[in-house]
């Protein structure tokens, strides 16, 4: 038997088992239905069911879609930052499972990712009815005390993820061009994120495959799908442009890279956050499909700007600085954009309900967002 197999047989067998051990009658029947249903469901599911359908939980169709899937992946985001350095939180990851969704999310502890002294941080959780593995990919750090925001920040210089600011930026942090060379044969992050999900896949064959991540791990997630169409899909929050990465690294040309269901690889953002960023790269997620959350109340830094990315007129010419005027003049758009980046904001306005408990922020969503189309 393969794992996802033991898996699915575990928590289905454990409430027939405790039936047969039951002395109440109701309290038995409860658990041999509850046995029987997962049962059901499992065998629907194995015949071409999937936890995650974008189409729908982005349409909210049928109501309830939109939370019920983005729980899990910002609970799954939210274990990969918890359970690793520098935001570490003993509490957190001594849980073996987390509930969202409606359903359990185990923890699979040995595809756990920490390498040291830096590099891609992973985590894999499993729903063993639905078969659905999610993989989260931990996104950067900015602690400049600490070697692996280091590395982070040389391989961002590395995705030219700043356009013509990247040195600038990855120097702030403490990653230097000078620095970064000692770290050259160890920033290849994008196979390290692409051997996990394989390894996830030769153990877990009969699975569908999510993929998620924030800010760098949105970057991993999104090329890690890329190179597997049509078998990979990721949903991301404001990922790292990744078109540079695209191009250099993976091969992939402007046109292989439209040619990509943008309906898998999907990226999720405030408007100021990747639209800030995208006005220094401005192919930067090309073959994405990006969805802005447009009815959220922006930081302080982000309402002074002169304009709101997206949604005003003539906003990137309103926006823009020179790069060759250095980061002083860029501050205000660091500022507001840094604020809007917060994994914390994210994990609270994606999932933030009316009074009603329906979603209060819906995403509008478009390839245009992707490429700077929008004037």
């Amino acid at each position: 038997l393969d794992l996802s197999t033991m898996f699915t047989m575990f928590h289905i067998l454990l409430p027939l088992a405790a039936a047969s051990q039951c002395s109440d009658p109701l309290e038995a029947d409860l658990l041999e239905n509850s046995g029987l249903q997962m049962l059901q469901h499992s065998l629907q599911v194995r015949q071409g069911g999937d936890f995650f359908d974008f189409g729908k939980i982005l349409a909210n169709e049928p109501p309830g879609s939109f939370l019920q899937g983005m729980e899990v992946l910002v609970k799954a985001n939210d274990m990969v930052y918890n359970t690793t350095q520098p935001w570490y939180h003993a509490e957190l990851d001594q849980l073996d499972a987390f509930q969202a969704g409606g359903r359990s999310w185990q923890r699979l502890r040995h595809y756990d990712r920490d390498p040291k002294p830096g590099g891609v941080f992973g985590r894999v959780f499993l729903e063993p009815v639905s078969g659905s593995v999610v993989i989260a990919f931990k996104g950067v750090c900015v602690e400049r005390d600490q070697e692996q925001c280091i590395m982070d920040w040389c391989f961002l210089n590395k995705a030219k993820s700043w356009g013509p600011l990247s040195n600038d930026m990855g120097a702030m942090f403490g990653a230097s061009p000078e620095i970064c060379q000692k770290y050259e044969g160890q920033l290849n992050f994008t196979e390290q994120a692409d051997s996990l999900v394989r390894q996830v896949q030769r153990d877990l064959p009969k699975h569908s495959l999510t993929l998620t991540g924030h800010s760098m791990g949105g970057l991993m997630a999104m090329v890690t799908a890329a190179r597997q169409p049509k078998v990979l899909k990721a949903m991301t929050f404001a990922p790292t442009p990744f078109h540079v990465i695209m191009n250099d690294e993976l091969k992939f040309s402007n046109e292989q890279m439209e040619a990509l269901n943008s309906d898998d690889l999907v990226a999720t953002c405030d408007a100021f956050d990747c639209g800030i960023n995208s006005l220094y790269v401005e192919q930067a997620r090309l073959g994405a499909k990006t969805c802005l959350y447009v009815k959220e109340d922006e930081p302080s830094s982000c309402q002074q700007m002169a304009a709101e990315p997206y949604q005003s007129l003539g906003w990137r010419q309103r926006l823009k600085t020179d790069p060759n005027e250095g980061l002083l003049k860029f501050l205000p758009n660091l500022m507001c954009k840094q604020s809007a980046h917060e994994w914390w904001r994210y994990s609270k306005l994606v999932l933030r309900t009316e009074g009603d408990g329906t979603p209060a922020n819906l995403p509008v969503c478009s390839t245009a967002y992707s490429v700077l189309t929008v004037q």
